[in-house]
């Protein structure tokens, strides 16, 4: 038979216990609940709450980029997400909120990390002054900050370069150069002009055209926060140098692509010691002559990603040529591709290695193709937005002229981009 004086004193105990137990009101659980919900929500849209959320405190205790008025987007409601595109295992993210509207067009777009860096926008008439503006952001491009540059700083004609350094400070090639440091707004760097023997921590290679404008004589310069143009390498790539890397690769090597100074044949140029001494490289086929697909006074551009390594010819009209790729940090190449037969036919910017061991390229008519095989085949994206080129950031790489109207996407990976908050 049960025991029911047992059963009693059971439920007394209970009754006590869950009295003696601090419950918070309704109201409290109700309010946690709306909270776990609306996370969620926007980690199914794509994680722009917890973007905001981080935009907001990063705002609050870290200020970005010196002198200059804030533009800030209306707070607003929190959205729960943007449109987004797919296709072929690449997604482009749009924006949660309204954008901010500088003057001018996006020219480059440099990011140290996934939350700052600078964008540099020009508005020009035909060969006449420019009105150059360099923004910075400090929340992965929701927010920026307007640094207009001095009048006349640069025509149309004569753009200038953005080039982020290791220190966070971004630097303009004007003459003389300007140097944008995080608190203290543009410093004018005199430069050094001097030979340099090595690219120091934290420097940027630049190449100089040569006297034709072209690859041919072509120089590579160093910069540096402190004098801006420090001066040219001592030791220069053994070509003409077309193409230098944004930074060095994982392994602190330096990458140069180009041509050879006697032949015109797609060559490339590596240093492993900071740019006091370089090697070429053997690329198949270019040795006994020019690769199929590749002809005279064409260049190549490098991508690395580990020990991978990528040689992507372009010709001189865009025309995409051979692909090479080294799996041994660039010590011996590969051909995989001879040439351009085929789709892809152009390349617009820099090849990109996704993270999951695909190779994406930009073309010139704005579409987006995917290789599985390290460049020997291609599959055409159709539900990706028209792009205008694929570049190179010191973080990442940055996608320009989206939907061919001026927008920029950041990616970190090369497989999932989010559109900046900035036209």
């Amino acid at each position: 038979m049960p025991d029911t004086r047992l059963d009693q004193q059971l439920a007394a105990s209970r009754a006590q216990l869950l009295a003696e137990i601090d419950q918070p009101d309704l109201a409290r659980v109700h309010a946690r609940a709306q909270v776990l919900r609306r996370r969620r929500t926007a980690a199914r849209a794509g994680g722009g709450l917890a973007l905001l959320a981080t935009a907001v405190l990063v705002a609050a205790v870290q200020p970005w980029g010196g002198r200059g008025p804030e533009v800030a987007t209306p707070p607003g409601p929190v959205p729960s997400g943007g449109p987004v595109w797919t296709d072929a295992g690449i997604t482009v993210n749009g924006m949660v909120q309204p954008y901010v509207d500088l003057p001018g067009d996006i020219l480059d777009v440099e990011l140290a990390d996934p939350d700052r860096g600078y964008a540099l926008l020009a508005s020009c008439v035909g060969g006449r002054s420019c009105r150059m503006t360099v923004a910075s952001t400090h929340d992965g491009g929701l927010t920026w900050t307007e640094h207009p540059l001095p009048a006349g700083a640069a025509t149309a004609d004569t753009p200038p370069e953005l080039l982020l350094l290791g220190d966070g400070s971004a630097v303009v090639t004007v003459a003389p150069p300007l140097v944008l440091t995080p608190g203290s707004g543009w410093q004018p760097r005199p430069g050094n002009g001097g030979p340099v023997a090595t690219a120091e921590r934290g420097a940027r290679l630049r190449v100089r055209p040569g006297p034709s404008g072209g690859c041919a004589g072509a120089v590579v310069e160093v910069w540096t926060s402190q004098y801006g143009h420090r001066g040219d390498l001592s030791d220069q790539p053994p070509i003409d140098v077309c193409w230098v890397a944004a930074q060095p690769a994982a392994d602190g090597a330096w990458w140069a692509g180009g041509a050879e100074r006697t032949t015109g044949r797609p060559a490339v140029a590596v240093s492993r010691d900071s740019g006091r001494t370089w090697q070429r490289p053997q690329l198949p086929g270019a040795a006994a002559g020019v690769p199929a697909g590749a002809s005279a006074g064409a260049s190549v551009r490098v991508a690395t990603l580990g020990t991978h390594v990528y040689a992507v010819v372009v010709g001189p009209g865009g025309q995409l040529g051979a692909v090479y790729h080294s799996v041994d940090s660039g010590g011996s190449f590969t051909q995989t591709r001879s040439g351009p037969d085929g789709e892809p036919a152009t390349l617009a910017g820099d090849p990109v290695p996704v993270l999951d061991g695909r190779l994406l390229v930009a073309t010139l008519t704005g579409r987006w193709f995917v290789s599985s095989d390290a460049g020997a085949t291609f599959v055409r994206t159709d539900e990706l937005p028209k792009v205008g080129r694929l570049v190179r950031s010191p973080s990442g790489y940055i996608a320009l002229d989206l939907f061919g109207n001026g927008w920029a996407a950041y990616s970190s990976d090369g497989a999932t981009w989010r559109k900046l908050h900035l036209r």
